[in-house]
């Protein structure tokens, strides 16, 4: 089997190091669409737009910030694959329990270092949840860290309707 390459975009002030942009400390401290807090997992993507998409839903108002990426590589043989039938009709929407649930059933089983799940912005792509204190987590391996910027012409069109959604706030 080979490597799947995955990708992951931080804020500046938690990418000083691979480990530091690896820590799982966000899904830690907050929880996130397939973990409670108090789990360390890391969020990857499959691919560095998809990575990208997933961060511009989340930080929508900050797509003009500098961020850094990093592109890791797993052993495939590592990764467990859910098996999609599995999720409910909706899972696709934000905070479902159902799949804080499986993922948090998947970390305690601790059974694979990776679980592959799919995307819910991009339909057909997919995310790879890491549990950082799973004895194969050595295997991991990081390339160096990177700058990432959003296209000038992506941030314009941001900038411009964060304005629209300003001014529609003003005027109400």
């Amino acid at each position: 089997m080979s490597d799947l390459k995955l990708f992951r975009i931080c804020d500046p002030q938690y990418a000083e190091t691979p480990d530091q942009m690896l820590s799982g400390e966000g899904a830690f401290r907050f929880g996130g669409r397939w973990n409670t807090p108090g789990n360390r997992v890391v969020y990857l993507a499959e691919s560095l737009s998809l990575a990208a998409y997933e961060l511009l839903v989340h930080v929508p108002d900050q797509v003009i910030a500098p961020y850094k990426r990093i592109r890791i590589e797993v052993p495939e043989k590592l990764i467990m694959t859910l098996d999609d039938s599995v999720l409910p009709d909706d899972w696709q929407e934000p905070g479902h329990p159902d799949l804080v649930a499986i993922g948090d059933d998947w970390i305690a089983s601790e059974q694979s270092l990776g679980l592959s799940v799919p995307s819910a912005l991009i339909p057909g792509e997919r995310n790879v949840i890491l549990l950082r204190d799973h004895p194969d987590f050595d295997k991991v391996r990081a390339g160096e860290i990177e700058d990432f910027r959003y296209d000038a012409r992506l941030t314009g069109l941001m900038k411009k309707r964060l304005s629209s959604i300003v001014d529609d706030e003003d005027n109400d």
